[in-house]
């Protein structure tokens, strides 16, 4: 099982020095988001980041760095999957991946592009946003790759956001989920290289 970290929305203290410490120790992606950023903020933030790691960094926004930096990934929101040219300006490169957020079942059924991966969320109670409740069935994993393998149709690996924390994982895991995005339960840790060994330990479990 893969897991995935996203940064938080809005700077916090020493930010750049643990997103270099989970990679030092075994993150395969992080998942860069800041709404508010310009191109400029966007490169000014990556380039602080060691240049080894690129390949695992996923764009939220910015995404005219990824061919200038041999960023690795985008993620597209609801809104940038309505654009068709971010996608097939991508699409044709097989190792930059392209992944997006969803929040039903249905909506990866419909959904006719070919992603890497897709979020689903939230799986559970959020850590980092107060009234923002689990609202996914879990038993759709199984039941979406049954659908989807039946019918000879392409599945996507299924990563479930929203409230994951250690003991979550073996609960996705039993549910047939592909990895695990992880938030609050970094940025809110006290000790968050302790928290990202947790979680490794029981995505290899």
């Amino acid at each position: 099982m893969q897991i995935i970290v996203l940064t938080p929305d809005n700077l916090k203290n020493h930010e750049i020095d643990t997103i270099n410490m989970l990679l030092d120790n075994g993150l395969e992606k992080i998942h860069i988001r800041k709404p508010s950023f310009t191109l400029k903020e966007y490169r000014e933030y990556i380039l602080k980041i060691k240049k080894e790691y690129y390949s695992k960094i996923v764009l939220h926004g910015g995404f005219d760095l990824v061919k200038e930096l041999e960023i690795g990934g985008i993620h597209l929101n609801s809104v940038a999957r309505k654009d068709g040219n971010i996608y097939n300006n991508i699409s044709n490169n097989k190792n930059i991946t392209i992944s997006a957020s969803t929040h039903t079942w249905n909506e990866i059924v419909e959904e006719k592009k070919r992603f890497d991966y897709l979020f689903i969320s939230p799986v559970f109670d959020s850590i980092s946003k107060e009234g923002y409740t689990a609202s996914i069935d879990l038993n759709g994993a199984v039941a979406l790759k049954q659908k989807l393998t039946k019918n000879n149709l392409y599945c996507p690996k299924i990563i479930g956001l929203g409230g994951v924390n250690v003991p979550h994982i073996p609960i996705l895991k039993q549910f047939k989920f592909d990895g695990a995005a992880v938030y609050g339960a970094i940025w809110n840790s006290s000790n968050p290289l302790a928290t990202l060994n947790g979680l490794l330990v029981m995505a290899k479990q």
